[in-house]
């Protein structure tokens, strides 16, 4: 409104004439102005609907900006006009600002070769497009980027033999490798959770959360991942048996409620016979392992508890005259102790426990001598009345969807995720898998697959939105269609600018495309506008000239502003940054190279309309849509303002 009024009425001296003028100008743009915040609004409402975490991350802030460009829109139509006219004053001599008069020299000669040559010029438009998409054909993608959040979470599994002295030293070890790096304040260990915990473990796994100096106290080019990279190969060398799984304190919670697993990427294996599922299991670990990116890979330990079994001979017991009861009892005061009384002191209240070897018997041999008394008053040892066997035995079996499951997981470390899962899962599929087993894929690029259904749903809804709102407005199909096409343009400028930025796609950059597409529609509406309010003249070249030179600086300067407003959530480095980088990225980038071919290919495809139009004037009513050129919506006021 304000660039409006200060191009078409504000350098006039008379203060009345300059009042009639500036509101004349107002009224003019009025239109294009409210039918480009509604249509951005109309864009931007589909993304309520995006569920989970990416709904939980972007709902507000499609709430929070349509309030904000509803309000600004009552702003223009009501404030503006009210003091527009007493404090919006041009200079005397109607120069407009230095950076646009070196624009125009730039863009006057330019606009004049295309108009020369207007199919070529959208041929050529078309060909850029077209170049400017298939550059982020290579492009990887991955759901949401990867937050820093300034510490480490290492998921430490463990032989199951493990006992918690064992574990406490081989803690210690970790413990002490970790420090050794100058980014690491602290280091915390928790080994084992409780039986009341939501997911209970043994001795054999254990959480360790390494907490990181601030980012300025680093080494000059240490990055998180080259960190976890070098604290990774450190501990691998330094803690014996010992797998160690490196996420961030939320993000492994996250992937842990969302896939069940605390890895990036989970292979569920399902089936009936847990051998077959351990060997088919480890195929797939070493076939992940070697795919690039793959990092912390490990299969879920199902197999290798020690265990000591005793089969009592009813034989033999039989002919000794051991009671199988006194068998059963003598394994329990060996390995956990029996109760044989109470001890009271005080108020309290103790059981009296007799134990046999100290705190436990490992040695089978020394179980095989456990001595039993006979109903005659003999002692025999329990070789002779029960077979001892010491085996591994099973851990776990974990279930799922009432088969039995098996989990691989892995973490995805410098290249982007979905890519890595195509790979891998190309790679596993190549694999001879007997057809009782079942894998099963999961992890964040679940997420990403339904927030991609949800967003190629709301594209095509966001675009037909646009279309529509375009007939309302313009009442014609061709500039409809004209000021649609501008989209690909600036599509393709975001897919550059996150190439070359080395941003691999993500729900923010799709977010940041769909708004790309609500500003960048402005472009076409206000160069499309100015042809329709440009008088008609024999010379269509010369009108749709005039037309493309008096629009030129509302775009730039939209766009431009827009821009620099963007460019602090480009280069941002704080926390949270990651997500804001790709959507920024993809809004600069396509804000500035979408109007830079716009801004020729839009005229070149205007007097391609005007031309067919100055031909077939009749059809054009036959069409069921008034034609705004003929006269009708904001003609009248375009001659009026051109007129005074």
């Amino acid at each position: 409104m304000v660039e409006y009024a200060m191009t078409h009425g504000a350098n006039v001296a008379d203060r009345n004439r300059r009042r009639r003028r500036i509101m004349n100008a107002m009224a003019d743009v009025a239109k294009p102005a409210v039918f480009s915040v509604i249509i951005t609004i109309l864009v931007f409402l589909p993304l309520i609907t995006l569920e989970d975490i990416e709904g939980k991350m972007f709902r507000p802030v499609v709430v929070s900006l349509c309030f904000m460009l509803a309000g600004a829109l009552i702003y223009a139509l009501v404030f503006v006009p009210a003091v527009g006219p007493r404090f919006l004053r041009g200079s005397a001599d109607a120069q407009e600002p230095w950076l646009i008069r070196k624009l125009r020299v730039v863009y006057a000669p330019a606009l004049d070769f295309v108009l020369r040559r207007p199919w070529a010029s959208i041929a050529g438009a078309v060909a850029v497009a077209v170049g400017l998409l298939s550059t982020g054909a290579s492009m990887g993608a991955e759901f949401l980027p990867r937050i820093f959040e300034g510490a480490y979470a290492l998921d430490t599994l463990r032989p199951p033999s493990t006992n918690v002295k064992q574990a406490i030293e081989l803690s210690k070890i970790a413990e002490q490798t970790l420090l050794e790096a100058p980014e690491v304040e602290t280091v915390v260990n928790r080994i084992g959770r409780p039986e009341g915990a939501v997911d209970s473990a043994g001795p054999e796994s254990s959480d360790s959360f390494v907490i990181l100096k601030p980012r300025d106290k680093w080494r000059p080019g240490m990055t998180p991942d080259k960190l976890a990279q070098e604290l990774s190969d450190k501990l691998e060398a330094s803690v014996p048996a010992t797998l160690h799984a490196f996420s961030q304190p939320i993000e492994m919670r996250v992937n842990d409620l969302v896939a069940g697993i605390k890895g990036d990427v989970a292979i569920k294996v399902y089936g009936d016979d847990l051998q077959e599922m351990q060997d088919i299991a480890d195929e797939i670990r070493k076939v992940v392992a070697a795919t690039p990116g793959a990092a912390d890979t490990k299969m879920e330990i199902v197999t290798g508890l020690p265990s000591i079994r005793v089969v009592i001979n009813r034989d033999h017991v039989g002919r000794l005259g051991v009671p199988p009861g006194s068998v059963l009892d003598a394994l329990a005061m060996a390995r956990a102790g029996q109760p044989v009384g109470v001890v009271r002191e005080g108020e309290r209240v103790f059981d009296l426990v007799v134990r046999l070897g100290g705190e436990r018997v490992d040695d089978e041999r020394d179980l095989e001598r456990l001595p039993l008394a006979t109903q005659q008053g003999n002692l025999v040892p329990l070789s002779m009345v029960a077979d001892v066997t010491a085996e591994d035995t099973i851990v776990v079996v974990g279930r799922e969807q009432n088969k039995r499951r098996l989990i691989v997981q892995t973490n995805v470390r410098g290249r982007d995720m979905v890519g890595f899962v195509k790979e891998a899962q190309e790679r596993v599929a190549a694999l001879t898998l007997p057809k009782s087993v079942e894998v099963v894929w999961g992890g964040q690029f679940e997420n990403f697959n339904r927030a991609k259904t949800r967003l190629s749903m709301l594209v095509p809804i966001s675009i037909g939105v646009i279309a529509l709102m375009l007939v309302f407005m313009f009442r014609n199909l061709k500039y409809m269609f004209i000021t649609l096409v501008n989209l690909p343009f600036a599509i393709g400028g975001g897919v550059v600018a996150l190439v070359l930025r080395g941003l691999p796609f993500s729900i923010p950059a799709g977010v940041g495309f769909i708004a790309l597409c609500g500003v960048a529609v402005m472009t076409g509406i206000v160069m499309t506008q100015s042809l329709i309010d440009t008088p008609r003249e024999p010379d269509i070249v010369a009108r749709v000239r005039k037309a493309s030179l008096a629009a030129f600086r509302a775009p730039f300067s939209t766009a431009l502003v827009a821009a620099i407003g963007f460019i602090p959530a480009a280069i941002a480095t704080g926390t949270g940054a990651e997500v804001q980088r790709p959507l920024a990225t993809v809004v600069i980038g396509g804000l500035l190279i979408g109007m830079v071919i716009s801004m020729l290919a839009l005229p070149a495809m205007l007097l391609v309309a005007a031309r067919r139009e100055a031909l077939e004037p009749e059809e054009e009513e036959d069409d069921g849509l008034d034609d705004a050129v003929d006269g009708h919506g904001g003609h009248g006021h375009g001659a009026r303002a051109h007129g005074e």
